[in-house]
C-alpha cells in the first residue's frame, strides 16, 4: 500500500530541509520555510489517520 499524499510531502519536507546541509550559504533563508511545510505536512497526516470525531448525541 503507497503512503498517503500528505505522508509523501512531510518526506520531501524532511528531505528538501537535508539537502540544505550541502548548501549553508541557503539555510538561512530556505531552512524556515522547509519546517514551516513540514509542519503543515506533518498535521495533515496525522489528521488523516484520526479517527473521525463522533457526536454527541
Amino acid at each position: 500500500m503507497p503512503p498517503s499524499p500528505s505522508v509523501t510531502e512531510l518526506l520531501d519536507a524532511w528531505l528538501r530541509l537535508l539537502r540544505l546541509l550541502d548548501a549553508p550559504q541557503d539555510i538561512t533563508v530556505l531552512a524556515p520555510l522547509c519546517e514551516r511545510k513540514s509542519f503543515a505536512a506533518y498535521f495533515r497526516a496525522s489528521k488523516e489517520h484520526r479517527p473521525p470525531d463522533r457526536a454527541c448525541g
